[in-house]
């Protein structure tokens, strides 16, 4: 937009357009402006100053601007101004060149054919070569006598042939450069401020938006030091190499640094992924454009930056205005920041083509628009840790109402785990012809598994053990309700088959989409009548027999069908023989390991000679170490019963 600008009107009529060609030097003013009076000339035959003194005037070009841009040029331009010095006018003048990249100057000074001068400068040389130490390039000029000298100035370089040229009294030289410095002073100390003040700010919060914006005011800093003369002068004045390099350099670091600190700042990988790949390619872009700066020829380089440098500015208000769309607050003062930016910018490069009268606000335009854009985005910076402070507030105040929510289903969780410990018999049957054992391990706090003893007025004793599926606190309401109808009335029905269809209907319609799988068996002086829903099937071991058999039945799943029928089944059980009833979480035991029915079987054999609660203990051992130690993914209860031999002894 600036370079378009620019273009359109760097040939619009000038307003001083009709200021006379010859500048007269009178007393009463000490600053004289040349834009309007110099004629130009483009030397394409390498012309000396003898000969460009004796062309005529229509071989010249007038200027219509008050601050002459040649662009980017490999041939020198010819300058001539003819100036009158009056009989009050001071002897000794100043020329200035406002403009601190011109690699080369040559000033010729002549009172008719005599040449009463010839000074050269610029930044092909070493800045102590210089006639004042100064980030601009002036020369002594000196009018002794009254009347008309010509003024000839040759202009050459690898930068831009910008020429505000100036001419000045010591007096106005002095006020000038006071003033300037003052200003330039206040600038940078405004920039080197808010670095310094981020930077703590970086140390104590720690966000990494703070070291990313002190990164790119310290590139903005090192850039204008370029742009404008002062690190020729201060920082690099014995290297004209690096001089004609610097501000390409710098304002492509200064490129990344803002891409830098806009990923961060704006949260682009939050919002956009196609902004993320813009940002990434300008930076890309810039990162060659620095080395390329030390590979190709200066002009090359400059003409480059020119092209893209406006690349950052509107897309940087872009991805700000598509942020702030998108909800993101402080994303307002980013894109606040970079249009008044632009806007001062765009106001600088209106003054300097003369579209706008100039005054001082116009001359110092960028340096104020420089100055907000820190500011607004420091601002900015505040705003948005203000916002990510209400955020971790509000995500800490979800975090305590998640704390209590989880506290309120904790203590739920310990009283239905006490009423489940309370439901669980608390004692194994006293019986003189049965010896049992038990485990029971929960996953979680409360489980799905449960297992119970009916006792029967005759002597018979009723074992079950079931599985609901699921775990956690429904699960172990539904096993809760189970546990309880089996206690409550399955003592005055003596077939397992029956117990079971008549417990389907009672907990058909309260089991809420899950399932419970049981195995009941009714514990008779000579055998086990039995009969199964769905449960794995439980293990019999017949005494001094090496072989494992399975209580297979037939019988559906609980809670899903109505009106379900099992079948019955029975077995011997005599003295020395041994049953084993568990749940599936005997058998997964882990999230990659799972026993088989073959190791299992194994491990039963291998502890056949051990009493029931031996068993138990060294069977809780093996499944964990099969497991390597790591917690059980599922409930685990295991039922060990062996029917008392003559001399064992029988204590439950």
């Amino acid at each position: 937009m600036l370079v378009l600008t620019s273009h359109c009107v760097r040939n619009a009529p000038n307003l001083e357009e009709n200021r006379p060609a010859v500048l007269s030097l009178q007393e009463n003013n000490n600053s004289y402006r040349l834009g309007e009076r110099i004629r130009y000339l483009k030397d394409t035959s390498g012309l000396t100053d003898r000969q460009i003194l004796e062309l005529p005037d229509d071989r010249f070009i007038r200027s219509t601007s008050i601050r002459p841009n040649f662009g980017f040029s490999h041939d020198p331009y010819w300058l001539r101004v003819t100036i009158d010095r009056g009989a009050e006018a001071g002897i000794t003048w100043y020329l200035e060149l406002r403009y601190a990249s011109m690699d080369n100057i040559e000033v010729f000074l002549y009172r008719g054919s005599q040449r009463l001068s010839a000074e050269q400068g610029g930044d092909q040389f070493k800045f102590s070569r210089r006639f004042l130490n100064h980030r601009f390039v002036h020369f002594l000029l000196q009018f002794p006598y009254e009347g008309r000298y010509t003024m000839l100035i040759r202009v050459s370089g690898q930068d831009t042939l910008e020429l505000p040229l100036y001419l000045l009294s010591a007096r106005a030289l002095t006020r000038s450069t006071y003033e300037t410095n003052l200003l330039q002073g206040i600038y940078y100390g405004i920039l080197i401020v808010m670095a310094l003040y981020n930077f703590f700010l970086f140390v104590f919060l720690r966000d990494q938006s703070y070291i990313y914006y002190v990164i790119y005011i310290c590139a903005l800093i090192m850039y204008q030091l370029a742009d404008h003369g002062f690190g020729y002068q201060y920082l690099w004045p014995d290297s004209p190499y690096f001089q004609a390099r610097a501000v390409t350099l710098t304002a492509s670091l200064t490129a990344v640094a803002v891409v830098a600190f806009s990923l961060s700042y704006l949260r682009v990988r939050r919002y956009s992924r196609l902004l993320l790949r813009g940002f990434q390619a300008i930076v890309v872009g810039y990162v060659l454009l620095a080395i390329l700066s030390f590979i190709v020829e200066p002009i090359t380089a400059l003409q480059i930056l020119t092209a893209v440098f406006i690349i950052v500015p509107i897309y940087a208000i872009f991805a700000g205005a598509y942020i702030y769309y998108r909800g993101y607050r402080p994303a307002l003062y980013y894109l606040i920041a970079w249009s008044g930016l632009t806007a001062s910018a765009t106001y600088y490069v209106l003054s300097t083509v003369g579209a706008i009268p100039g005054n001082s606000l116009t001359a110092h335009a960028v340096y104020f628009g420089t100055t907000l854009e820190v500011v607004l985005l420091s601002i900015g910076l505040a705003s948005r840790i203000n916002l990510l402070k209400s955020e971790r507030d509000l995500i800490e105040l979800r975090r305590k109402e998640a704390v209590q929510r989880n506290q309120v289903i904790e203590n739920d969780l310990n009283q239905a785990r006490l009423i489940q410990h309370n439901l669980m018999p608390r004692k194994l049957p006293d019986r003189s012809d049965l010896i049992i054992a038990r485990r029971y391990i929960p996953m979680d706090k409360v489980g799905g598994d449960l297992y119970g003893f009916i006792d029967f007025n005759n002597g018979d004793l009723g074992i079950f053990i079931a599985d609901v599926s699921g775990h956690g606190i429904s699960a172990a309401m539904i096993s809760l309700m189970t546990k309880h109808q089996m206690d409550s009335w399955a003592h005055v029905i003596d077939s397992p088959a029956e117990t079971i269809a008549i417990l389907n209907d009672n907990i058909l319609t309260r089991t809420g989409g899950n399932f419970v799988t049981i195995f009941y068996a009714i514990i008779k002086p000579d055998r086990i009548i039995y009969a199964n829903a769905g449960h794995p099937y439980p293990l019999l071991i017949k005494k001094d027999s090496d072989i494992v058999d399975e209580l297979k039945g037939r019988g559906r799943l609980l809670g899903i069908y109505r009106d379900i029928r099992c079948h019955e089944y029975e077995v011997a059980f005599d003295p020395g023989d041994r049953l084993v009833l568990y749940t599936d979480g005997v058998v997964e035991i882990g999230v990659e390991t799972e026993v088989s029915d073959e190791q299992l079987h194994r491990l039963l054999l291998e502890n056949r000679r051990l009493n029931a609660e031996q068993m138990m203990v060294q069977m809780m051992k093996s499944l964990a170490t099969m497991n390597q130690s790591r917690p059980f993914v599922d409930d685990v209860t295991l039922v060990c019963v062996d029917r008392a031999k003559s001399g064992d002894d029988v204590r439950n």
